[in-house]
C-alpha cells in the first residue's frame, strides 16, 4: 500500500518553547493486491511404493487488483524546543473513510535555520 496525504496545520502559542498544533486534510491510499494460490496435491497409498497423486487444486494467480481510497484526516501534536534552534516534534493523525480507518503516531527531531 502506498499513501499520499496533505494537511493544513494551525499552531497555538506563537513563538513559545512549546507549540501545540492541530491538522486537517486528506489522505489517499493506493492499494495493489495479487493473490497467489499454490498447487495442492494429495498422495494416496504408500508413498514408498509410488502411490497415486491426486490433484486437489491447481496453481492460480488473481490480480493484480488496484484500489484507491480518499479519506479525511485529522490530527494534532506538539513541537517542543530543547534549545533555541533544536526541537522534538510529536503528532498523531487519524484518517477515516466509508470502509476503514488509519491511526499513525510519529516522533521526530528537527532544527530551525
Amino acid at each position: 500500500m502506498r499513501s499520499l496525504g496533505t494537511a493544513l496545520t494551525w499552531q497555538f502559542l506563537e513563538n513559545q518553547w512549546i507549540h501545540p498544533f492541530v491538522q486537517a486534510g486528506l489522505s489517499t491510499n493506493f492499494d495493489r493486491r495479487t493473490v497467489h494460490t499454490w498447487p495442492q496435491h494429495f498422495n494416496s497409498g504408500d508413498p514408498r511404493q509410488g502411490g497415486t497423486v491426486i490433484r486437489i487444486a491447481g496453481e492460480r494467480v488473481e490480480g493484480p487488483h488496484s484500489t484507491t481510497a480518499v479519506r479525511a484526516a485529522v490530527g494534532g501534536g506538539w513541537k517542543l524546543y530543547v534549545s533555541p534552534k533544536l526541537f522534538v516534534r510529536t503528532d498523531g493523525r487519524a484518517s477515516f473513510g466509508p470502509r476503514n480507518y488509519d491511526l499513525a503516531f510519529r516522533v521526530g527531531f528537527g532544527a530551525d535555520f
